[in-house]
């Protein structure tokens, strides 16, 4: 950074607040945004290196952002999120600020404009850039390029990928909301690793114009966050159709905060049978079997629902996705593999084995699947299933030595479109969080959150915080390269 920052007030204080906390602070005048943004850019100084979850810090942009919210909420012309630091995924767009999907080979690419998700955050204040898998492509955000992403609850583990600097900012405290990219469960696994909320709208709900592609037909993007209502402020602020961009719905834009905290007595909720959970950890299991029970207790009935789509869904996700991707980095593979990293090289080369009567059969197969997944939905409101089976690996453990494959549970939704919630729902005996998916039906990213927020109601998981100390060494700035 290029200065060094002090916050006015107490700093670790400020960025353990919600997003509604503050917001509520910000409106008020009880806290400034330049005292808001101060703090976190001193905690990012601090504590980053020991996470690696920024791969630019946009400290000037910052503070002059936070100089333009202070001016309008003292007009009274500010919104929800004027004021609120934020970050995004380093595959979305930024004007003037690197951009770089997590690949050397973007490493001078500065972008003209703003990504949609981007210009509808509107008034809040961007911290900077955050790390990710190589190519959006991986579940470990162990990047060859700008560093490995730690767990702030283990650093020795993963966060998850490949939104995993999303999942560690918002668990270290590094930015009160963040927005990540999710094609076959990149917003929920760093949300289950790190213990925060993640959500994957419906296909077309948040335009996609602006964000570096992996595969068109899959790709989606979403908020993160601390705290179920934190998320549902942000969703209400990108969420709706863009015209400049052809994957975009017109649907309707549902209150996703007026009603969040209305209870969800006489709802019923789909679980599933133990044959289904068996390539679980015993803690993943007993933390998803716990959370029926608070379901329960906020009046909902549970009903046994034998899906059995989860492994078909993750067969034809793996297929669309690695023939997609592999099209849109084939001009990049022209002039040689050697600035992709070994990951990546791997992958690409099995995507090489699918073929196009591959990706025709998978792509013609989604229909039916569509159908089979609203049809166990039935008169259940959501389903309950675990977002991933195991918690945060060791860094360099390999997905074949888990037991199951860490996105056994969430790529049937990327491949339906169906929107999912990841949410902290406990912790296993090594104090690593545990997550639970929730699916609804397609535009029904209002239910998911009602019922999460119910569940949080009544659970303390999403006040758990990681020890982390600060530390010496400082964060990257503006533009460089690790």
């Amino acid at each position: 950074m290029t200065e060094t920052l002090e916050p006015a007030t107490t700093g670790r204080d400020l960025t353990t607040l919600s997003i509604v906390e503050a917001s509520a602070r910000l409106a008020s005048g009880s806290l400034s945004a330049v005292d808001l943004a101060t703090a976190f850019l001193a905690r990012i100084d601090a504590v980053d290196p020991q996470v690696n979850a920024f791969v630019t810090v946009t400290a000037e942009r910052a503070l002059k952002e936070a100089r333009d919210a202070d001016n309008r909420l003292g007009e009274g012309t500010g919104c929800r999120l004027s004021g609120i630091p934020v970050a995004v995924k380093d595959s979305l767009e930024t004007r003037n600020i690197r951009t770089t999907a997590g690949s050397i080979q973007l490493a001078g690419h500065f972008p003209v404009q703003d990504a949609a998700v981007v210009e509808r955050l509107g008034e809040a204040v961007l911290l900077g850039k955050l790390n990710l898998h190589e190519w959006q492509w991986g579940t470990t955000s162990a990047n060859p390029f700008f560093g490995i992403c730690r767990n702030p609850w283990d650093v020795e583990r993963v966060p998850g990928g490949s939104s995993g600097g999303s999942g560690a900012a918002l668990a270290a405290d590094l930015c009160m909301g963040a927005i990540g990219s999710d094609t076959g469960g990149s917003i929920r696994i760093p949300a289950s690793f790190c213990g925060i909320v993640g959500l994957k709208p419906t296909a077309g709900r948040i335009s996609l114009r602006g964000a570096i592609p992996l595969s068109p037909t899959l790709d989606t993007l979403g908020p993160m966050a601390r705290t179920v209502s934190d998320v549902a402020l942000m969703l209400a602020a990108i969420a709706g159709h863009d015209p400049a961009d052809p994957h975009s719905a017109d649907q309707p834009v549902d209150d996703y905060v007026g009603g969040i905290n209305r209870d969800i007595a006489g709802w019923t909720i789909g679980v599933l049978p133990d044959t289904a959970l068996e390539g679980c950890e015993p803690e993943v299991r007993a933390a998803i079997a716990a959370a029926g029970r608070v379901f329960e207790q906020a009046g909902a009935r549970l009903v046994e629902t034998d899906m059995d789509l989860f492994e078909e869904g993750r067969s034809l996700n793996r297929t669309i996705a690695a023939y997609e991707t592999l099209q849109i980095l084939r001009p990049r593979m022209a002039v040689g593999t050697n600035r992709f990293g070994p990951d990546i090289r791997q992958r690409l080369a099995e995507a090489e084995t699918i073929d196009f009567a591959d990706y025709q059969a998978a792509l013609e197969r989604r229909p039916d699947i569509i159908h089979r997944l609203g049809r166990h939905l039935g008169d259940c409101r959501i389903l309950l299933a675990p977002s991933t089976p195991v918690v945060a690996p060791r860094a360099g453990a390999s997905e074949t030595t888990l037991g199951a494959p860490i996105s056994l549970y969430l790529q049937l939704c990327n491949v339906t479109g169906f929107p999912a919630l990841s949410l902290p729902c406990g912790f296993s005996t090594e104090g690593l969080p545990i997550g639970a998916q929730l699916i609804a039906r397609p535009w029904q990213e209002a239910t998911l959150l009602r019922a999460a927020r119910a569940y949080e109601r009544l659970t303390p998981w999403h006040m758990r915080k990681p020890r982390l100390s600060g530390a010496s060494e400082p964060a990257i700035s503006d533009g460089a390269l690790q």
